[in-house]
């Protein structure tokens, strides 16, 4: 999993970069814009992940900043498909489903890019997930020294 912040057309142009270190794999982004891009700007981000992933998820942001809602997802797709149209994507409502839609669905091997919106809470949804597939239990005994005096 990586988690990317590339919100700025020039940090979409450097994607490529995130999956040239694993070749003959599939990978999988989300994707969003905010709602205020311009119609050709919003449908320039499809048309720039098309060539780079093997599926996307596309989602609204969470700010729509005025746009309907699904406004956004449409003219992503959009622009997807006028570069890629057999390429597989999927769209849902937020960042949180477009996260838990790419973890879950996620094969071996498989890198997921994820475009947040919100950093620390795509850290927590990602942790969080990867707790439930291999928790970890701890006990007393696990933790060095906790019965022992902290020195002054």
């Amino acid at each position: 999993v990586r988690i990317d912040l590339a919100h700025t057309a020039a940090g979409r142009e450097r994607r490529p970069r995130l999956t040239e270190k694993v070749p003959d794999t599939r990978t999988t982004a989300t994707e969003a814009v905010t709602g205020d891009r311009r119609h050709h700007d919003t449908r320039s981000l499809g048309r720039t992940a098309a060539p780079i992933f093997t599926h996307i998820i596309v989602r609204e942001d969470d700010d729509t900043r005025g746009r309907a809602p699904g406004e956004t997802t449409r003219l992503i797709t959009e622009g997807i498909h006028s570069v890629h149209p057999e390429l597989p994507v999927t769209a849902v409502q937020s960042e949180v489903e477009s996260i838990m839609h790419g973890l879950k669905k996620a094969k071996k091997n498989e890198l997921l890019v994820i475009l947040a919106d919100n950093i620390p809470r795509a850290i927590q949804l990602v942790t969080q997930y990867k707790e439930q597939l291999s928790p970890m239990e701890l006990t007393h005994a696990d933790i060095p020294n906790l019965n022992e005096e902290a020195p002054s």
